[in-house]
């Protein structure tokens, strides 16, 4: 029965890592692409160059959210 959870957990942790929030953040709060910004890099660092320390910070904590999160569905 675990092989089923950590197969099932691997699925769920490709998938909420393919989530990039600082594109969606970005795109939300100023409807421009950020990849196409600074650094053309989608990462917490390039997203608060563009829109504020705070929202990087933000997205960087929802970034360490995503792994946290598959963590404790495969606990």
């Amino acid at each position: 029965m675990w092989i089923i959870g950590t197969i099932l957990t691997s699925i769920l942790g490709y998938f909420l890592g393919s989530v990039s929030f600082s594109i969606v953040v970005v795109r939300w709060k100023s409807q421009q692409d950020i990849r196409e910004f600074g650094s053309k890099n989608a990462g917490a660092t390039n997203a608060s160059r563009m829109i504020g320390k705070k929202w990087g910070l933000a997205i960087m904590f929802m970034d360490a959210g995503k792994i946290l999160l598959t963590v404790l569905i495969a606990f």
